[in-house]
This record gives structure tokens, sequence and C-alpha cells, in this order.
């Protein structure tokens, strides 16, 4: 949870997003998202153990399930911001080299 919110606010620092409703927004929807992976990963493993027994479920499946709790995030996360980009989006930055 802690690196997949890390994560998140690295995300946020490097979007730079304007609006400060979207970047409170995402902010506190973080935890939830990290949340919501997590019990996808947890479900998947216990399914898993269950059919294909408990050296299944440590294995490589184990590790997979950890590459599969980011990937989940980070999607939601992007998906997030692209449903919040609509009601708050980016002011035009002005470039000074097409300024002149």
């Amino acid at each position: 949870m802690y690196s997949l919110s890390a994560i998140g606010i690295l995300y946020l620092y490097l979007m730079r997003h304007s609006s400060v409703t979207r970047n409170a927004v995402l902010l506190v929807s973080l935890w939830p998202i990290a949340f919501v992976a997590n019990i996808v990963r947890v479900i998947a493993l216990v399914l898993i153990t269950y059919y294909f027994g408990d050296a299944a479920g440590q294995g490589f499946f184990h590790g997979f399930a950890g590459i599969a709790l980011f990937s989940i995030a980070i999607a939601m996360l992007f998906a997030l911001d692209y449903v919040l980009g609509r009601p708050y989006p980016d002011k035009e930055v002005i470039d000074a080299r097409k300024a002149v």
C-alpha cells in the first residue's frame, strides 16, 4: 500500500496538473485504489491456491500477483485521471519560444 501510494504521488508530481481539485481527488483516491487492487490480488491468490495447490499459490504466481497488483492500481489511477480531465482540464501553458 505504501509503495503504491509513493508511485501515485510521484505520478501527481510528474503530471503537474493545474487544477487543485483534480490533484486533491487523485491524492485522496490513492489509498482506496491501492486497497481495491490488493483485494483483487488476495482473491486471485486464494483462487490459485484453492484450485492449483499451495505450491502454486506461493511460487511464481505470488510474485506475478504482486506485479499484477501494481498494473491494476496504475491502470485505475490513469483511468481516474482521464475521467477527471474532462471536468477539470489543465490550463494551457504558453510556450515562451512560440510567443516570440
